[in-house]
């Protein structure tokens, strides 16, 4: 009887020393154990990852300068004469340096050159006409021509200066579209210099000899730029010296 009772109580205390023994399972919440693999190494990864692949976008800013809005009507001064059909003006208020080339609208004279004789009567003609006056500048549908040039009907006073040189025989009307706000005015005045032989129309002019003193003069001679706008960065007009020989020809429509 003792023996049994001793046998009972070494196997309750066996299970007891088992039951508060240690776990061999992780307790809940754990971290998982590592392999010898996951474990950092000294020896970087040959494409390693940037931290940042994002990319910023630099906008530079268009710079535009800035232009004068030139009204669909303005009067200015004429500074120079360049041929027939084509004059400098200062518009009002602007400085001298911003100068525009202005091309009579809707005709077309010859060039101001000793191979077209009437070219160079005309150049004249249109110098005595408006050199030194102020004119009227209209607009008629385009602001420039393919040159630069401002595109204009010229008044001096109540006279349209295009119509005046036109009904001389000294141009050409020249109407083109959209440009049509004068096309009656200025075929009736090509109409008229046809019909009374004027100029271009009439017989060629004559050339005279004009002797001067043996001493060279001089004189100025202003050269056009090929394009000038009414910016703050616009080219001037230029004015260059030249020496006039002693014996010159004039052309005279007379």
């Amino acid at each position: 009887m003792n023996l049994a009772k001793l046998m009972t109580s070494l196997l309750i205390l066996g299970l007891l020393f088992t039951a508060c023994g240690p776990s061999h399972s992780p307790p809940k919440g754990a971290l998982p154990r590592l392999s010898t693999a996951d474990l950092p190494t000294a020896i970087p990864s040959a494409q390693p990852t940037p931290p940042n692949t994002r990319v910023m976008a630099f906008v530079t800013p268009t710079i535009t300068p800035t232009v004068t809005p030139i009204p669909a009507e303005a009067s200015g001064l004429v500074i120079d004469v360049i041929s027939g059909d084509t004059i400098a003006v200062v518009l009002k208020g602007d400085k001298f340096s911003q100068t525009y080339l202005v091309h009579y609208l809707g005709i077309e004279s010859p060039p101001n050159s000793l191979d077209n004789p009437w070219g160079i009567v005309a150049y004249e003609t249109n110098r005595e006409l408006a050199r030194l006056k102020v004119v009227r500048l209209v607009r008629d549908k385009s602001d420039f021509d393919a040159k630069g040039n401002l595109l204009r009907y010229v008044y001096l006073g109540n006279t349209l200066l295009n119509q005046t040189l036109v009904a001389r025989g000294l141009a050409r009307a020249a109407i083109t579209e959209p440009d049509v706000a004068q096309r009656a005015t200025l075929t009736a005045a090509e109409a008229l210099a046809r019909e009374n032989t004027l100029g271009l129309w009439g017989p060629a002019p004559t050339a005279t000899t004009v002797y001067v003193r043996p001493t060279p003069i001089t004189a100025t001679i202003s050269t056009p730029p090929s394009q000038s706008l009414n910016i703050a960065t616009s080219t001037p007009y230029l004015t260059v010296t030249a020496t006039i020989e002693a014996t010159s020809t004039v052309v005279s429509s007379n």
